[in-house]
C-alpha cells in the first residue's frame, strides 16, 4: 500500500474516533440540559434531515473540488462546530438549540465526507488493492466506533464533559491536518466543467443505466431498512422479550461491531475464488437469517451469537459492493454516484425505523424481526440471481467498466 493510503487510513481512524466520541458527548449534554430522552431523538432528526436536503444536489461539486483538501476542510469545520459546544459548557450557557445546530452541521458534513472519501480511494491505490484498502478503512471505522464511547465515558467520569469535548475538537483538528497532506486529486479537470444541470443528469444516467449498480443499491437498501428496524426494536427486544437489563443491551449493541471487525480482518486475507455474487448475496442471506434467529432466540447468549454472526458476514457484502462502485463508475462522476448511494441509505433509515415501530407494536417484536429477516433473504436471492446472470459465473463482471449516456 502507498504512503498516501496510510495517511488517509490514519486520518479516517482519528476522525471516526472523534465522531463517536462527539456523538456521546452531545447526547449526554442534551439529556443533561433538558432532562428528557425526547431531546436526544430531536437531535438525531437534526443530524439526518438537513443532509437529505443538501446531498442530492451537491454531488457534482464533489467531483470538481480537490478531494483531500475538501476532506480536511470537513474535519476542521467539525472541530469548530464542537468548539461551539465546548464554549457553551465553559460559560455555562445551556441552550439545547446550539447542540441541534452542531448536530445538523456535523450530519450534513458527514453525508458529504463519506462519498468523497470513497471516491478518493481509487486514486490512491490500484484496482487490485481496493478490497484490502476498503476492508482496512472499514475495520478502523468500526474499531473507533467501539472505542470512542468507552473513552468518552471515561473522560466524562474523570474530568467532566468539557474535557470530553476538548478531546473531540483536538481529534478532528488532527484528522484534518493529516488529510491535508495528501496529494491533490480532482474528479474533473478544471477545463472540463459542465453545468450543474448537465452534471446531475450525467450522474443519474451512469447510475440508472448500470443494472449491477442498481441491484447492489437495492440490496443495500434492504439491509439498511432491516438495520434501522433493529435500532428501534433492539432495546425492547432485550429488556422485554429476553428480560435483561441495560448491561445486556450494551453487549447486544457491541455484538455486531465486534463481529464486523472480525469479518473485516477475514476479508483482508480472503483468498477464495468463489463467484462474487454468491459471496456478497450469500453474506446478506446469512445476515437476514440472523434476524429470524433473533426471533427464535430463547436467551441472551443466542441473541449475541446472532448479532456477532450478522456483523461477521456484513463486510463480505459491503467491501465488495463499494469496490464495484469504485471500479465501474468513471472518476469524473464517481463522487456524485457515491453521493446518490449514501442518499439512498439515509432515505431508507427513517422508513425502516417508522415501519419497525409500527409493526412491532401491532404484530409483536419477534414476528417483526422474522418478517424483516425474510425480506432481506428474498431481496438477496433476487439480487444473487440477477448478478449471477450479469457476472456469468466469473469472479468479476464482463463487459464495459461503466455505462454512460
Amino acid at each position: 500500500m502507498p504512503k498516501s493510503f496510510y495517511r488517509l487510513w490514519a486520518g479516517e481512524g482519528i476522525s471516526a474516533l472523534a465522531g463517536s466520541w462527539g456523538t456521546m458527548a452531545n447526547s449526554w449534554l442534551v439529556f443533561h440540559w433538558t432532562g428528557t430522552p425526547a431531546a436526544i431523538g430531536t437531535m438525531w432528526l437534526f443530524y439526518f434531515l438537513p443532509s437529505l436536503l443538501v446531498q442530492w444536489g451537491v454531488g457534482p461539486y464533489l467531483d470538481r473540488w480537490n478531494r483531500p483538501r475538501f476532506l480536511a476542510w470537513c474535519q476542521w469545520s467539525r472541530s469548530v462546530a464542537f468548539l461551539l459546544s465546548l464554549v457553551c459548557v465553559i460559560v455555562q450557557w445551556q441552550q439545547p438549540w446550539v447542540l441541534y445546530v452542531v448536530a445538523a452541521w456535523t450530519g450534513t458534513v458527514q453525508a458529504l465526507y463519506t462519498p468523497s472519501t470513497q471516491a478518493l480511494l481509487p486514486a490512491l491505490v490500484s484496482g487490485t488493492s481496493l478490497i484490502r484498502a476498503n476492508a482496512r478503512i472499514d475495520a478502523a471505522f468500526r474499531l473507533m466506533n467501539m472505542v470512542g464511547p468507552i473513552l468518552g465515558g471515561w473522560a466524562v467520569a474523570l474530568a467532566g464533559v468539557g474535557m470530553n469535548l476538548a478531546g473531540v475538537v483536538l481529534f478532528y483538528a488532527l484528522g484534518g491536518w493529516i488529510l491535508s497532506g495528501l496529494p491533490p486529486v480532482y474528479g474533473r479537470e478544471s477545463t472540463d466543467l459542465p453545468s450543474w444541470k448537465k452534471s446531475i443528469r450525467e450522474g443519474f444516467q451512469v447510475f440508472s443505466r448500470d443494472s449491477i449498480l442498481l441491484v447492489l443499491t437495492g440490496s443495500l437498501a434492504a439491509v439498511q431498512w432491516a438495520v434501522a428496524g433493529l435500532i428501534v426494536l433492539g432495546l425492547p427486544y432485550v429488556t422485554e422479550e429476553l428480560g435483561r437489563g441495560s448491561l445486556a443491551y450494551g453487549w447486544f449493541l457491541a455484538g455486531f461491531s465486534i463481529g464486523y471487525l472480525c469479518g473485516s480482518m477475514v476479508v483482508l486475507r480472503w483468498k477464495g475464488r468463489q463467484p462474487l455474487p454468491g459471496v456478497m448475496m450469500g453474506a446478506n442471506m446469512i445476515g437476514g437469517a440472523t434476524f429470524v434467529g433473533l426471533a427464535w432466540a430463547p436467551h441472551l447468549g443466542w441473541a449475541l451469537v446472532m448479532e456477532g454472526l450478522a456483523g461477521f458476514c456484513a463486510p463480505f457484502f459491503h467491501v465488495h459492493c463499494l469496490r464495484l462502485f469504485q471500479t465501474r463508475v468513471p472518476s469524473e462522476v464517481i463522487g456524485q454516484v457515491l453521493s446518490l448511494r449514501v442518499l439512498v441509505m439515509r432515505l431508507v433509515m427513517p422508513l425502516g425505523t417508522v415501519a419497525a415501530g409500527w409493526m412491532g407494536s401491532v404484530w409483536g417484536i419477534r414476528f417483526t424481526l422474522a418478517l424483516t429477516g425474510g425480506v432481506v433473504i428474498l431481496a438477496s436471492l433476487a439480487g444473487w440471481r440477477w448478478l449471477s446472470i450479469r457476472f456469468g459465473g466469473q469472479e468479476s463482471p464482463s463487459g464495459p467498466v461503466s455505462t454512460r449516456a
